[in-house]
C-alpha cells in the first residue's frame, strides 16, 4: 500500500500480491521467477519477475533481473497507471573478509514512452562483530537520468541527479534463523539542470524470520525525505512483507 502527496492528486493505493518459485540448479546457478496481479483505484494489471543469479566464485556473484509492475515514485503515476519494465544486472564482490562491494546497473522502459537507466556503487566495510550485534558504514553513490523531461506526468524526469549518502547498517541478530535490520542514511542530492545541491535522508528497518526455515517472512518498512527542485520536498513511506516457503 502506498499513500503520498503530489501535485494533481494527492492520494493512491497500491496493492499487490504474487507467487513465486526459486531453484537451484547447480551450486553456481540459480532462476527464479514470480507471477501475480496489481491493484490501483483506477487500475489492475498482471505483475512478474524472472531472475537469474550466477556464482562463480566464493567471492563474486552476479545477478541478472527483469521485472514488470508499475511505476511507483507518486500518486500521479499511479493514478496514469504508468506502467514499469525493469532490467536489473547487480554484482557483488567480496575482496576480504570485512569488505562488501556492490555495483549495480538498471534500465526501465515506461509505458509512457519514456526510459530510465541508473548506475549505484555501495561499499560497505564491516566495523563491529559481536554475539548478537553487527555494525557496517559505506557510502553509497548514484547517478541517474531520463530520455525526455515530462511536466505533468507525476514524476521528475532530469537528465542526470547525482546521489551522495553515507549509510550506517545495524544489524541485531535474535538467532541464527530471526533478526532485525536498520540502515541509516544522510547525504545530498545534485541536478545538474537546476544546478542545485540539497540534503536528503532516508530510514529502513527489516525484519527477517527463518532464515534457514521452511517457512521464511521478510517485513520491512522504510520513510525517505527527497528533495525536489521545483516544489516543495517529498516525504514517502513504504511496507512490504514477504513469505518464502522451501521445499
Amino acid at each position: 500500500m502506498a499513500n503520498a502527496q503530489d501535485n494533481g492528486q494527492e492520494n493512491a493505493s497500491y496493492t499487490s500480491a504474487t507467487v513465486g518459485i526459486n531453484h537451484r540448479f547447480s551450486p553456481n546457478i540459480e532462476l527464479r521467477a514470480t507471477l501475480g496481479g496489481a491493484t490501483t483505484e483506477n487500475n489492475n494489471n498482471i505483475v512478474y519477475s524472472v531472475g537469474a543469479l550466477w556464482t562463480p566464485l566464493n567471492t563474486l556473484s552476479v545477478d541478472l533481473s527483469q521485472r514488470h509492475d508499475y511505476y511507483i515514485v507518486s500518486p500521479r503515476t499511479l493514478g496514469r497507471g504508468i506502467r514499469d519494465d525493469h532490467t536489473q544486472l547487480k554484482v557483488v564482490w567480496e575482496p576480504n573478509m570485512k569488505t562488501n562491494v556492490n555495483l549495480t546497473g538498471t534500465y526501465d522502459t515506461l509505458s509512457d514512452s519514456n526510459q530510465r537507466w541508473s548506475v549505484e556503487l555501495n561499499p560497505v566495510w564491516e566495523i563491529s562483530r559481536t554475539q548478537y550485534w553487527n555494525f557496517d558504514v559505506g557510502p553509497d553513490v548514484q547517478f541517474y537520468g531520463y530520455d525526455k523531461q515530462y511536466d505533468d506526468h507525476g514524476y521528475y524526469s532530469p537528465k542526470l541527479i547525482q546521489e551522495y549518502y553515507l549509510s550506517g547498517y545495524i544489524n541485531w541478530k535474535k538467532s541464527d534463523n530471526d533478526g532485525v535490520n536498520l540502515v541509516l542514511s544522510a547525504g545530498a542530492v545534485n541536478d545538474s539542470y537546476a544546478g542545485q545541491t540539497k540534503p536528503s535522508c532516508a530510514a529502513t528497518l527489516e525484519g527477517v524470520f527463518g532464515l534457514y526455515r521452511d517457512w521464511l517472512i521478510k517485513a520491512s518498512t522504510s520513510i525517505d525525505y527527497t528533495p525536489r527542485f521545483y516544489d516543495q520536498a517529498y516525504t514517502g513511506t513504504n511496507f512490504s512483507l514477504f513469505i518464502t516457503r522451501r521445499f
